[in-house]
């Protein structure tokens, strides 16, 4: 039977706004909702510019309701209201201002799956209008629609002000952070806001294009410092910098104790970026003044420097930092070793960069958790004279740097003069939910700047890599990806079994039918084919089986079997990927993949339809309880979309090769096996005959490819760059230098970069660098003199690398 749905019993706090928290049934100030005089009883108060995406998926045929600014806005405010459907506007109020009559809103969404209620900035470059979406519901509904984080398209995008979620699907906790790049990988520090105002302590998460992050997990605990004030202690604004002199990461940050009566400078090192950090203690640079709001700066010489709002805020402080980075440089003097800058300008939040041989600073005013406008100053050093040049945001909603805090600005590698913005949208009332606002900005010829908001954009843009799609559901925090599961599962981990072997997953109730029809997607992609007593299940102490496959697809009697195959094409992401579109052409799918085993389950009448936003194949659309071999098909053809939409990553291919890196190395008995067949096998008296190689010096000498030149990035190449599934064996010999040896496969062209560097980073470290896989890396070194036994293995899209028989790394695209 069709219903209505009031408009603010959806999930208001998914929407996206300029600043604050949106209100349910009252103005965005938190007072009844007035238009003109008129009250308004119920609906959603927000701040301009705002938009609530709502998964309608069809299941709505009217939205009704009244729209207008807050009477408690900014009298000269001016608001647009409008309906985007599907992508294309449905309707628009026009130009409302302040004290005009609440405009009745009556718009068709029949055949809508995703809706965006958008109250934008009217033009007048005034931000930050109180905006009333009143007495509004949705009507003629036939199921559940929800308000989502993000639509479709954002995926692969950076949505400023958006919830941003890691790659285990829970809610990024980096507030107040900043970006470490090392070893061709970010890693994003910050505060662990997932408790409250006590931050449980810094978090680490790592990337390779920017969008998607991976957590690391509490990278600093606040066990590790907070011995002197217990439940109090407070750990903001943390920053990571390498210091390539000790090989030590070393953190800063704001300590403090609840009402900042402390404030003083934590700091901690570690080993590897990914921590565990090792608290050092807490100190005050300047003894007489306070340390908060901070951030750290590496010159190009390797000076580091400590910034920071000192003297309760009221002046910046910079101080140079000793060789370790971990105090400040003594002799402390005035002038030469610290200055005070922005003196009595009352400023924090400090974001240093550096272009063209000038130093920038951005800064805001210090007005608590509200946002105000920044500024930036510029000197020509650090330790130089700062001046202020004013505020570098441009548009509606400067006045609050878009709603935003400055916490870092990050350089683009390898493009000079472009940076992207990185700032906090706070919400005290629910910190853990506070989000992030990143925006991209280029330098003008004259060294200033300016920084434009923008709803949302993709950093490979800027040339970072284009995002990895996974089968995950682009739909951030929709409840209806899968069929409810019993409430009685509370099981921690979700287990995935291959005969004895377990892998494990974060365990979300919501979703565990998706990762259980998962498992079997991503066994039939490595196998190509189902094998028996392949199980997903919940932790031991739950006998229920939530979803199997042997030989047919079982799931508890709570569940329906053939509901939950049929959302498995929409829960995987399947019909709202970004070539969706490319792929299916009048409800018929084009895909080569599909079309294969489409042909191969029902001949010529293959096709695929839609129906409600489920995608069915012709022959498995039955009402009826589906049967093992029906689910088996499904489960095959969303295998077979998966691949022609590339989520499936591509087996790693190609030639192999030996190289160094300021280094002199040789090597022997090189050979390339796939099964009981040889490849290669290295014969060297032909001298180099076959071997394509790149600087360095090569030679042959008593069967043995050496390479004595002293530069890097030598390397010698063999190999057909077809190659697949195949074992590489070699010996390999460090005869001089600074570091080990590059083991090279998977090389598709003689200039891509798919090695494993033994011995690098001055001999410290092994590292895997594959294309699509993130950089992982081992404490290692090699010994000068001695024969090394290497052996790499390429399986499909996996490698795994070994020294002396022993398995040393491996990874997985």
């Amino acid at each position: 039977m069709d219903s209505n749905v009031v408009l603010s019993s959806l999930d208001l706090s998914r929407a996206v706004q300029l600043w604050g928290r949106p209100r349910k049934d009252v103005s965005i100030s938190d007072k009844p909702m007035l238009i003109a005089g008129r009250a308004f009883s119920n609906g959603f108060g927000t701040h301009t510019p705002s938009r609530l995406f709502v998964y309608l998926n069809g299941r709505a045929s009217r939205f009704t309701g009244a729209v207008g600014v807050d009477d408690g806005g900014n009298e000269r405010g001016s608001v647009e209201f409008r309906f985007i459907g599907d992508g294309r506007v449905l309707w628009s109020s026009g130009v409302m201002r302040h004290g005009q009559a609440a405009m009745p809103v009556a718009v068709g969404v029949t055949g809508v799956r995703y809706l965006t209620l958008e109250a934008a900035d009217s033009g007048d470059g005034i931000g930050g209008d109180h905006a009333n979406w009143a007495d509004a519901r949705f009507e003629g509904v036939r199921g559940r629609i929800n308000a989502i984080e993000r639509l479709p398209e954002h995926q692969g995008q950076i949505v400023s002000g958006a919830a941003w979620r890691d790659t285990e699907g829970n809610l990024i906790q980096a507030h107040g952070g900043g970006i470490l790049v090392h070893g061709g990988k970010y890693y994003w520090y910050g505060e662990d806001r997932s408790e409250g105002y006590v931050a449980i302590g810094t978090s680490g998460y790592v990337s390779e294009d920017l969008v998607n992050w991976k957590p690391l997990g509490v990278v600093l605990p606040k066990s590790a410092y907070d011995e002197k004030w217990k439940e109090r202690n407070i750990n903001e604004r943390p920053k990571v910098v390498y210091n390539p002199r000790t090989g030590k990461f070393v953190m800063w940050f704001h300590y403090d104790r609840s009402g900042y009566g402390d404030s003083q400078a934590g700091v901690a090192i570690a080993d590897t970026p990914e921590g565990p950090f090792r608290f050092l203690g807490m100190h005050r640079p300047i003894e007489k003044s306070t340390y908060r709001d901070m951030n750290l700066f590496v010159d190009d010489d390797g000076t580091a420097y400590a910034i920071y709002a000192g003297e309760e805020n009221y002046t910046m402080h910079i101080v140079r930092l000793n060789a370790e980075w971990t105090l400040p440089e003594m002799p402390m003097v005035e002038g030469k070793t610290w200055i005070r800058t922005l003196i009595r300008a009352h400023r924090e939040a400090p974001a240093p960069f550096k272009h063209n041989g000038k130093y920038y600073m951005i800064t805001s005013a210090a007005t608590g958790w509200n946002p105000n406008p920044a500024n930036y100053a510029v000197a020509d050093s650090m330790l130089g004279e700062w001046k202020i040049v004013g505020n570098p945001f441009i548009g509606a909603g400067t006045e609050t740097t878009f709603g935003s805090q400055s916490t870092f600005v990050l350089p683009v590698p390898g493009r000079p003069g472009s940076f992207i913005y990185m700032g906090d949208r706070w919400n005290p009332s629910n910190l853990a939910d506070a989000r992030y606002v990143w925006l991209p900005f280029q330098m003008k010829s004259d060294g200033t700047f300016e920084i434009r908001y923008r709803d949302s954009w993709e950093p490979r843009e800027l040339g970072f890599p284009a995002p990895r799609l996974t089968g995950a559901t682009p739909i951030w925090g929709t409840e209806d990806i899968a069929p409810a599961v019993p409430a009685d599962f509370s099981g921690k981990s979700l287990k995935y079994r291959l005969g004895s072997n377990f892998e494990l997953w974060p365990l979300d109730k919501r979703r565990s039918v998706v990762e259980a029809m998962d498992a079997a997607v991503r066994l039939y992609n490595q196998m190509g084919e189902f094998p028996k007593n392949a199980i997903a299940i919940y932790s031991p102490n739950i006998p229920a089986t939530v979803g199997s496959y042997d030989g047919t697809l079982r799931f508890s009697k709570e569940i329906s079997r053939r509901a939950a195959v049929r959302e498995l094409g929409r829960a995987l992401g399947i019909g709202t990927h970004p070539r969706w579109d490319s792929l299916v052409k009048d409800g018929q799918w084009t895909g080569p993949q599909a079309i294969a085993q489409l042909r191969k389950f029902d001949g010529p009448k293959a096709i695929l339809r839609a129906e409600q936003g489920h995608f069915s194949p012709y022959g498995l659309n039955s009402e009826k309880e589906s049967t093992p071999e029906n689910e088996r098909r499904y489960i095959q053809l969303v295998a077979a979309m998966r691949r022609d939409m590339a989520i499936v990553s591509e087996p790693i291919r190609g030639m192999i090769g030996v190289g160094t890196w300021e280094t002199q190395a040789e090597f022997k008995d090189i050979r390339v096996t796939k099964g009981n067949q040889t490849l290669f096998s290295s014969d060297f008296s032909r001298g180099l005959e076959g071997w394509k190689t790149t600087r360095g010096k090569w030679e042959v000498v008593d069967g043995a490819l050496r390479q004595t030149g002293d530069g890097t990035g030598a390397r010698a190449l063999i190999g057909d760059p077809t190659w697949s599934d195949y074992t590489l064996s070699l010996k390999a010999r460090k005869l001089s230098g600074a570091e080990g040896f590059l083991i090279f496969f998977g090389m598709p062209t003689e200039d891509a970069k798919s090695q494993w560097n033994v011995g690098g980073w001055g001999n410290t470290q092994h590292g895997l660098e594959v294309p699509e896989i993130p950089l992982t890396q081992v404490r290692g070194k090699i010994e000068t003199g001695r024969w090394c036994d290497i052996r790499i293995e390429v399986q499909g899209p996996a490698v795994k690398a070994y020294l002396d028989g022993k398995l040393v790394q491996e990874a997985r695209r």
